[in-house]
C-alpha cells in the first residue's frame, strides 16, 4: 500500500476540519461522558463483521478502516484534481491559477499541521494526568495513535516530496550511489497501541487497535509482527469488522512466504461471506495457492481445485454482473488465463479434458473465453497442432461470435508456424469468404461496427498473402513443369488479386497488383478475363 509515484501527494480538506473537531472535543475527555462516544477523527466505509457493536462503536472502526485507507491510497487526490484542473484551463491563465491554489493549499496543510501538534499535546497531557483512568484513558490513547499515524505520514509525504528532487537531480550514470527513499516512521502510534493492548485489554474498539498496530508494523517491514498481532487480534474478537481484510493479509503474508497450506486455511476463512469486499480477491489468491501447490505426479488433485476455485471466481463474476453490481472483473483475465495454463499441462491436463470439464459444469459465459486462451498457450509453446485443433472446435461452436475471425486469423497463423501452407491457404479462403456481406456472420454482427471494421482489416490482409502465396506457388509450379498444379495455383491468385482490389480499388499498389492479376489470368488462360479487366 505504500505509494512509490513521483508525483506531489497531499491530503484531502476533510481531515482539516475534523482535526479541528478533535480540538473541540478533547478537553471534554475529563468533563462530559459524552466525550468518550465522540467520532474518530476521520470518516469512512468499513468492513461487514458480526461482533455486538454499539452504532457508535461501530462508526469508531469504520472511521479507523478509513484512516489507514486513507493515507495509504487516496492522499494525493485533492492537489492532484487542483493540478488536473489548472491543466485544462486556458493556458494564459495557468500560471496564475496554480500559483493562487498551490498556495492556498499549502497554507490549509500548515494550519492543519499545527491543529494536529495542539490536539496531540492535550492528549498527551490528559494521559500524563490520568494515566489509568478506565473510562477516559483508553479512548485518549485509541485518538492519540491515530492522531500520530496522520502526523508520521505527513512527515513522510514531506521527506518523499523533498527526495523526488533529489531523485530527478541525481544522474544514473554518475559516480554517485542512488539517493535511498524515505522509510515510514510509526513508531509513536506503535507505542501508544501497544500501550493501550496491555493496560486496556478489554477496550470496547480493541480489534481496531491491534488493526492499526498490524498496519503500522506491516508498513514499516515487520511483517511477521504484523502477522502475530492480526492473530491476536482475531482471537480477541473473532467477528470483528476487520477480519476480512485481516484474513486476507494473514493469507497474502503465508503465500509470500510459501507457507501455502495456512496461506489455504486463511483466505478459505473469508469466502463465508460473499458480501464482503475481500470476497473475490481471496477466492482469486485461494485457487493461486491451489495452482502453486499442484503437481503432475504428486499433487494432481491441486490442479482441479485450482481450476475449481478460478471458476467459482469467474462464476461470481457472472451473477454479480447480471445483478448490477459486477465485482471481481479485474481478476476475470487471469482466472481464464491460468484455468487454460492448467489444462494445457501435458501430463494432467488436455482440450479432451477441458470439453469433458465443460460437459460437467454445465454451459458457462466463459467457455469460449478459456477455449481461445488455451489455444494460445499452445500457440506459445509451439504446440501449433493442438492450437489449430481447440480454434476449431471454437469456430464449430461459434461460428457466428463477433471475434470469430479473429479465431481464424489465428487458425491461418498457427498453420503457416507448423508450414502447412496449403492447409493455411484454404482456411484464409474461408476467411475472406464466411465474414463477408451477406453471410450468416455479417448479417449475425452488421450492428457491430468495431467486428466489422476489424474484419475487414483481416480479409484485406488475408486477400493480398493468399494472392502472394498462390502466385508464388504457381510460379514454382511451371518452372518444375507440373503446369496442370501451375494453373490452378495462378486461378487463385488471379481470385485473390480480383477480390483484393475489389474490396481495396485506391490501395497505392494499384497498378503492380493489376500487373500481377494480369499475369495470373494469362497463365491461367482466362483471356476473356483478361479483355475485361484492360477493357479490349
Amino acid at each position: 500500500m505504500r505509494l512509490m509515484s513521483k508525483q506531489l501527494i497531499t491530503y484531502k480538506w476533510v481531515p482539516v476540519f475534523l482535526t479541528v473537531l478533535t480540538l473541540w472535543v478533547g478537553p471534554a475527555f475529563a468533563q462530559d461522558s459524552e466525550a468518550s462516544e465522540s467520532t474518530s477523527p476521520l470518516g469512512g466505509q468499513g468492513l461487514r463483521g458480526g461482533a455486538d457493536y454499539s452504532a457508535k462503536e461501530r462508526q469508531e472502526l469504520l472511521d479507523l478502516e478509513e484512516l489507514v485507507r486513507h493515507f495509504a491510497a487516496e492522499s494525493a487526490e485533492h492537489r492532484a484534481s487542483v493540478r488536473q484542473l489548472i491543466e485544462l484551463k486556458y493556458n494564459q491563465k495557468r500560471k496564475f491559477a496554480f500559483e493562487h491554489y498551490e498556495a492556498q493549499v499549502l497554507e490549509l496543510e500548515e494550519e492543519q499541521r499545527t491543529l494536529r501538534e495542539t490536539a496531540i499535546k492535550r492528549f498527551e497531557k490528559f494521559l500524563d494526568s490520568y494515566p489509568d483512568d478506565e473510562r477516559y484513558s483508553p479512548d485518549t490513547m485509541f485518538r492519540l495513535s491515530e492522531l500520530y499515524f496522520e502526523q508520521s505520514y505527513d512527515g513522510y509525504l514531506r521527506e518523499r516530496e523533498a527526495y523526488d528532487k533529489i531523485i530527478d537531480d541525481w544522474d544514473p550514470d554518475s559516480d554517485a550511489e542512488e539517493p535511498p527513499p524515505p522509510d515510514f516512521h510509526y513508531e509513536p502510534s506503535i507505542a501508544t497501541m501497544q500501550r493501550l493492548i496491555i493496560e486496556f485489554p478489554y477496550y470496547r474498539l480493541i480489534d481496531g487497535a491491534y488493526y492499526l498496530l498490524g498496519y503500522c508494523l506491516s508498513e514499516m517491514g515487520e511483517s511477521e509482527q504484523a502477522v502475530e498481532v492480526y492473530e491476536q487480534l482475531l482471537a480477541a474478537r473473532p467477528g470483528s469488522r476487520f477480519s476480512p481484510e485481516v484474513w486476507t493479509r494473514i493469507g497474502n503474508y503465508y503465500f509470500d512466504e510459501n507457507q501455502l497450506g495456512k496461506a489455504q486455511y486463511a483466505f478459505e476463512q473469508i469466502l463465508e461471506d460473499k458480501d464482503s469486499p475481500y470476497y473475490d480477491k481471496a477466492l482469486y489468491k485461494l485457487a493461486w495457492t491451489h495452482y502453486r501447490k499442484a503437481d503432475p505426479e504428486s499433487a494432481p488433485q491441486e490442479f482441479q481445485r485450482a481450476v475449481n476455485s478460478f471458476a467459482e471466481l469467474l462464476d461470481f463474476n457472472e451473477s454479480t454482473k447480471l445483478e448490477g453490481n459486477e465485482r471481481g472483473q479485474d481478476l476475470r483475465p487471469e482466472s481464464i488465463q491460468y484455468i487454460a495454463i492448467s489444462y494445457a499441462d501435458e501430463q494432467w491436463g488436455g482440450t479432451d479434458n477441458l470439453l469433458m470439464y465443460f460437459r460437467r459444469i454445465g454451459e458457462r459465459a466463459y467457455e469460449r473465453d478459456v477455449l481461445m486462451s488455451l489455444a494460445g498457450v499452445y500457440y506459445d509453446q509451439t504446440r501449433y497442432e493442438e492450437a489449430v485443433e481447440v480454434l476449431e472446435i471454437v469456430q464449430q461452436r461459434y461460428p457466428n461470435h463477433a471475434e470469430a475471425p479473429v479465431a481464424q486469423s489465428r487458425i491461418i497463423d498457427a498453420l503457416e508456424r507448423s508450414r502447412e501452407f496449403q492447409k493455411a491457404a484454404v482456411a484464409r479462403s474461408e476467411l475472406n469468404q464466411n465474414y463477408v456481406a451477406d453471410t450468416a456472420w455479417f448479417e449475425a454482427n452488421k450492428d457491430n461496427e468495431k467486428a466489422i471494421s476489424q474484419t475487414k482489416k483481416l480479409i484485406s490482409k488475408s486477400l493480398y498473402s493468399a494472392a502472394l502465396f498462390y502466385h508464388s506457388q504457381a510460379q514454382k509450379y511451371r518452372s518444375s513443369g507440373k503446369l496442370e498444379l501451375a494453373m490452378e495455383s495462378y486461378q487463385e491468385a488471379a481470385k485473390s488479386y480480383q477480390g483484393y482490389l475489389e474490396r481495396f480499388p485506391h490501395d497505392k499498389q494499384l497498378y503492380e497488383l493489376t500487373f500481377y492479376m494480369a499475369e495470373c489470368l494469362y497463365y491461367s488462360t482466362q483471356f476473356l478475363k483478361l479483355e475485361l479487366l484492360f477493357g479490349m
